[in-house]
């Protein structure tokens, strides 16, 4: 019997990455579970959404820039509903370490530096970028597309400013394809 697992999150735009181990989320293992786009917004920017999973310790990590990570594990034990509530705080330092995804006026907000949204004073995103991308952003589909595009707005209707920041990754690749990669998509070695 399966469990479902109900998340709700602030922003609701952050990155949830969830992994059925209860050892923790890394680049080879995380499982991306989609958010913004599917979500029933609550309010704002926060959403609440459902998840039918096989019961088990699942770890989880919720990111987004501007924003202080939160990772940490739950349980799901069969035909039992859980639910978890993630807020993440903001930071001090408005580096770039996510893609960044809006799907509406409020999810702008919450990834916005400064402004308001309007014409006299546009939302501003953040492009600096201090550290390294985590590497599950830089992973490639079977067919060599990237699968996060660095920013992706969709719905918006507020003014923005967008300075595009020069993205880098942390390199996922070793192996016999890491060349490929390399020469073909300039990712780093």
């Amino acid at each position: 019997t399966a469990s479902t697992l109900t998340v709700t999150l602030y922003p609701s735009n952050a990155f949830l990455f969830l992994v059925n181990n209860g050892a923790g989320v890394n680049a080879s293992n995380a499982q991306w579970a989609p958010t913004a786009s599917t979500g029933v917004v609550i309010a704002g920017a926060t959403s609440a959404l459902t998840y039918l999973l096989n019961p088990g310790t699942y770890s989880y990590l919720v990111e987004l820039t501007g924003y202080y990570p939160v990772s940490g594990s739950i349980t799901l034990t069969a035909g039992t509903p859980t639910s978890m509530s993630i807020t993440l705080f903001l930071s001090s330092n408005y580096d770039i370490y996510t893609p960044l995804y809006a799907f509406s006026n409020a999810q702008l907000a919450a990834l916005a530096v400064s402004g308001s949204g309007t014409s006299s004073s546009p939302y501003v995103m953040p492009s600096a970028q201090g550290t390294l991308l985590n590497a599950t952003f830089g992973v490639v589909n079977d067919y060599t597309y990237p699968v996060f595009d660095g920013v992706f707005f969709v719905n918006t209707t507020d003014y923005t400013i967008i300075t595009a920041p020069a993205l880098s990754y942390l390199a996922p690749f070793a192996g016999p394809y890491a060349l490929f990669y390399q020469k073909i998509y300039g990712f780093p070695a």
